[in-house]
């Protein structure tokens, strides 16, 4: 009876699942569904939501259906749907960093014809949003919100060096900028214990536009640098020595590792008396307490001046994707998104600050949540602010920023230097010169270099044939077709998913392709191009730094591994289960989190440092030190000994007693048994991890990208880092398979060297 029931009740539950979702099926929504994808955390979502449900309020036959990710994530999708051109999102939110790129490429619908049919005018938005929106004359996303940094400044700091708070209304000059950051920082024992600024991520361009000069000839659609100027060097002199001559602010890469919070939040730790900020530090500044447990108290004021009043200002905005069935919908969307309704819906709800004039000075956005005052010191500098350069690649942002952060503001140039590198990189990437074919690299080395590829498979064809016939036994046709039966599930998927994209990538790296374009032949291009640099110097770099971590990380692996499994071999060692156990655990934790774990013993005040501290020995800012950052991962490789270590134990425990009897008889020490017995019986086992070791090295990629991104100054930029950045970041991606297959050549030579070498060290069990 109990089962009758139970089985009538589950029959019951199934029907009203599938009643329900027939109704559901069956009320799907009559009008038109816009897909809006846009990064952001779940405050940003919230938001957004809040918009799209207030538009979908005036516009019944229209519902918005988001879709919101991590910013990574969220480039990476939107570059991976250009490409393939399946499952594109209606409106994309765009910002101002990338938006060049997407405009210049097509991806994104030319706006000009709604504009005007509508009567929108452009003037009515701030100049920097509406410059920031804008590709060669034609507006291709509408501005929505914007972004600029401004003083914000410890009050109490600020009554302890008895300086007076700055005027919200007037800025300081430059000299009146440097002199109170001198007067706030406190320098105790030979070590600074308080920064009077914290320069964070505030753009070099606003103090060159400061100067009277700029960076490039038009920043919303640049053609050539200019920032090689009396007023260029001056700007960058006054940036860089706020850092290193006068030690008023640390340097941006090092500031968290020093010690001293993140750039945006630096108030927080009660140690940085002055911050550039923008509205999304807010938030945290007026409600999380000090250190001590006060209440922050902090004011805003503009950014200092010097001939002119400069600033840069980011803008988010949304595009429409241009292969989208929707586009009049979605202009009304966007057209929503950016009037004085939608405008006052981002000022209230925090997503930034609203574009539109007018609503910008509403009480929406001036009457901050959490009582800060005054707000309109950001309108008053997005006022004067420019958009920030507008480059349709990443490298030129990339390039700048190396040159700027890396090299300048660590003091191993000058700014008359800094402005002729920042000059020579930046007019080869404006240049945008297209991969191009020629007649010898189109035509005449691809042919050349297909019949030496048909000519070596049919000589490994000839000569496998001639050893067949050699062997004793032959099987049939009927046991071939067996064979190849049993092992078909293997070879189909070894073809669709391994052999089938290997073949695609040799294919496209002889292919100009950029993820928004179609590809474009031009045979070989991309591979002369790296092997004579073209005016750049990452691939010879990153290959430099490779062999370098390889060369002395194969080492401690092989050693380091062998040493371990060799004190565990050891007869009546007590818990040899437990250190085994606990000497392979790390070598099962993913790279990102080994990663993150030695980034904080790295850090200055870690414990790398704590420990050399104790045997008076001042370690190094590791990760920060072109010196420093590359051997401090070499020592990483001590984590990873266990996967050495579990296969050069297996091995000694099959080398047979007898044999160290029979040496130790003849006479033979601990080292020559070692050396007679041990290494030429366990020589396999080292063959494969010195080859797996060497494959692995090259390979490395998670360990660099979480700890330094290839910084500082390209110190640790190794091979497959590059390679990423060129795929995902610079959208190279010809270019990036090419640099894939140099690699596998690279590996394949080395480990068939070391094959061949081994004829003569590894010695095998009942071989010849």
């Amino acid at each position: 009876m109990k089962r009758l029931v139970f089985g009538l009740t589950l029959i019951a539950c199934v029907g009203l699942i599938l009643l329900v979702r027939q109704r559901h099926v069956g009320e799907e929504f009559p009008g038109v569904t816009l897909t809006f994808s846009f990064w952001g955390g779940k405050a940003e979502q919230a938001s957004i939501d809040n918009i799209c449900r207030a538009f979908e309020a005036t516009h019944p036959g229209i519902r918005i259906s988001t879709e919101p990710l991590p910013w990574g994530d969220y480039w990476l999708k939107m570059k991976s749907r250009s490409a393939s051109d399946s499952g594109s999102p209606d409106i994309i939110r765009m910002t101002s960093l990338f938006g060049a790129e997407w405009a210049a490429n097509g991806v994104l619908l030319d706006l000009t014809p709604y504009l005007q049919r509508d009567n929108i005018d452009t003037r009515a938005y701030f100049p920097a949003s509406a410059a920031a929106c804008s590709w060669q004359g034609r507006l291709y996303s509408m501005p929505t919100d914007a972004a600029v940094r401004v003083l914000m400044y410890n009050k109490d700091l600020f009554d302890c060096a008895g300086l007076p708070y700055p005027d919200p209304r007037t800025p300081l000059t430059w000299e009146q900028f440097r002199a109170a950051a001198r007067r706030l920082t406190v320098v105790r024992d030979g070590h600074i214990v308080q920064y009077g600024l914290s320069l964070g991520y505030m753009e070099y361009q606003a103090f060159v536009a400061q100067a009277g000069g700029s960076v490039v000839d038009n920043v919303s659609n640049p053609r050539r640098m200019v920032v090689d100027s009396s007023e260029g060097v001056r700007a960058l002199d006054f940036y860089s020595g706020l850092i290193v001559r006068d030690k008023v602010s640390p340097a941006t890469r090092q500031q968290q590792n020093l010690g001293f919070g993140a750039p945006d939040w630096a108030l927080q730790g009660g140690n940085v008396a002055i911050q550039f900020g923008g509205t999304w530090s807010l938030p945290d500044l007026a409600t999380k307490p000090l250190p001590d447990g006060r209440p922050l108290r902090f004011g805003l004021a503009p950014i200092p001046r010097d001939r002119n009043r400069s600033q840069v200002a980011f803008t988010n905005s949304c595009g429409i994707w241009v292969k989208s069935p929707h586009k009049e919908e979605a202009w009304q969307f966007l057209k929503f998104f950016a009037s004085a309704e939608g405008q006052g819906l981002v000022g209230s709800r925090g997503i930034g600050i609203p574009v539109l004039r007018a609503a910008a000075r509403s009480d929406a956005f001036l009457n901050e949540p959490h009582g800060v005052a005054p707000m309109d010191v950001f309108l008053d500098e997005l006022e004067c602010a420019e958009t920030n350069v507008c480059v349709p690649t990443e490298e030129w942002r990339n390039t700048m920023e190396k040159i700027v952060y890396d090299q300048l503001c660590l003091g191993t140039i000058d700014a008359t230097e800094a402005a002729k590198r920042m000059t020579a990189d930046g007019d080869r990437i404006l240049a945008m010169k297209r991969v191009e074919a020629t007649t010898a690299t189109g035509v005449v080395v691809p042919i050349a270099l297909s019949l030496a590829l048909v000519a070596a498979l049919a000589w490994l064809v000839v000569r496998a044939r001639r050893r067949s016939r050699q062997e004793p036994f032959h099987p049939t046709r009927g046991e071939n077709l067996a064979g190849y039966l049993f092992i078909s599930p293997w070879l189909i998927g070894l073809v669709l998913f391994a052999l089938g994209p290997v073949i695609l990538a040799l294919g496209t790296s002889f292919a100009d392709w950029n993820l928004h374009r179609e590809p474009t032949w031009v045979g070989v291009a991309n591979y002369s191009r790296i092997l004579a640099g073209d005016g750049q110097h990452e691939f010879w770099q990153s290959l430099w730094v490779t062999l370098a971590y390889a060369l002395t990380s194969i080492p401690i692996q092989i050693a380091g591994g062998l040493a371990c499994a060799m004190l565990l071999n050891v007869k009546g060692v007590r818990f040899a289960g437990v250190f085994r156990t606990v000497l392979y655990l790390p070598y099962l934790f993913t790279g990102v989190a080994i990663a993150l774990v030695w980034r904080s013993m790295y850090a200055p005040d870690g414990i790398v440092n704590h420990v050399l501290a104790q045997v008076g020995v001042t370690g190094p800012n590791w990760l920060m030190s072109e010196g420093w950052a590359l051997p401090a991962m070499v020592l990483m490789n001590f984590t990873w000994l266990g996967g050495n270590m579990i296969i050069f134990l297996a091995a000694l425990q099959g080398v047979p007693q007898s044999l160290y009897d029979a040496a130790q008889v003849d006479g033979a020490g601990p080292w020559l048994r070692f050396r007679h017995v041990t290494l030429p019986m366990i020589s396999p086992a080292v063959l494969f991890n010195f080859i797996m070791g060497t494959i692995w090295s090259f390979q490395v990629f998670a360990v660099p990208r979480i700890m330094t991104d290839g910084g500082p100054n390209d110190a640790t930029l190794f091979y497959v880092l590059n390679l990423y950045r060129r795929a995902f970041q610079y959208n190279e991606m010809g270019y990036a398979c090419a640099l894939a297959f140099l690699l596998f050549v690279i590996i394949f030579i080395i480990s068939f060297i070391e094959l061949r070498g081994s004829r003569r060290w590894v010695h095998y069990e009942g071989a010849k």
